[in-house]
């Protein structure tokens, strides 16, 4: 009888020792897991990093060679554009400074008032010394240029500054309510620059 415990208890704790282990292994099998979880989405970070960067890279490019062969020609005609008050060369980028920005909807003239493009390995927006939202496609200074995004870096890449200044004036021109940072109507609607 005495056996017969004792080799019950050695067969429980050898079960129990198994039920443990196999404890253990499903305790490190959900770590494990969480871990590569974590892994796949830093490499998912960095792939769209260096897609980003990739986006940037070629065009900027392709921008340094054509930009050389073009720029009298280009220079003398962004000095015709009408839309422009002015435009500079200011630490390796391209400042081109718009008259002030009137948007049509839904009847009424939406005066958004000045900005200045900054164009170097990306384009960037001013508008004076105003933060947060100054355009209703434009977030501080980082643009989501949205269906214009392809043709813009296109040009850009291709040197052609003048296309590029018309086809970034045609974006601050435009508004689209549903893919919009702000409300237009709500946001320059009552202030100083309100409807025209």
């Amino acid at each position: 009888m005495k056996k017969k415990k004792e080799q019950k208890d050695v067969k429980q704790q050898f079960l129990n020792g198994i039920k443990q282990e196999i404890k253990q292994r499903q305790q490190n099998r959900k770590s494990i897991l969480k871990d590569i979880q974590y892994i796949q989405m830093e490499m998912e970070e960095q792939m769209l990093m260096l897609h980003d960067n990739n986006n940037v890279l070629q065009p900027l490019m392709d921008f340094e060679k054509n930009f050389a062969q073009q720029f009298d020609e280009e220079y003398a005609k962004l000095k015709e554009l009408p839309f422009l008050e002015d435009f500079k060369v200011n630490d390796s980028k391209l400042e081109l400074s718009f008259k002030p920005v009137i948007i049509k909807y839904r009847n009424k003239d939406y005066n958004l008032g000045k900005y200045k493009a900054i164009i170097g390995s990306n384009i960037s927006f001013k508008q004076g010394s105003k933060t947060g939202v100054i355009h209703p496609h434009i977030m501080g200074n980082v643009p989501c240029f949205g269906t214009f995004y392809e043709e813009i870096f296109t040009l850009k890449g291709q040197g052609r500054l003048v296309d590029l200044a018309i086809m970034l004036n045609a974006y601050l021109h435009t508004y689209n309510s549903k893919g919009s940072y702000s409300n237009l109507e709500e946001l320059w609607g009552g202030n100083k620059h309100g409807p025209v």
